[in-house]
């Protein structure tokens, strides 16, 4: 999870005071910090995967049907959603028959949905 914050951090960073966070928008959903992104959320711990999840659920909504966007970050995002299907589906296969589900696989679903 640190790794995540100083990532993000970098990028903020970078962007120049006077954007109005623009540049910084535009840095979280550039082709290569979805990949980077998506790195973090399948090779890190469960326990720090939720809350990376809620961040990216609330960085790909804004995207979804966004005119403009490049093909390389619609591709990234589509590999990103993949990614996310397939780690929902082992989540769930693990908590088979358990009555109540982990907030790990809740938001898995939750970015999946989005």
């Amino acid at each position: 999870c640190i790794e995540l914050a100083c990532f993000l951090l970098s990028i903020l960073a970078g962007s120049s005071k006077g954007s109005g966070g623009t540049e910084a928008v535009e840095g979280l959903v550039s082709r290569a910090s979805l990949t980077t992104l998506r790195e973090f959320v399948t090779k890190m711990p469960d326990t720090d995967k939720v809350f990376a999840l809620h961040l990216l659920a609330n960085m790909m909504q804004p995207l979804i049907g966004k005119e403009g966007t490049s093909p390389d970050v619609v591709r990234q995002a589509e590999l990103l959603g993949a990614n996310l299907i397939e780690l929902t589906k082992k989540q769930e296969t693990k908590e088979n028959g358990e009555n109540q589900k982990s907030p790990l696989l809740q938001a898995l679903v939750q970015s999946c949905v989005l």
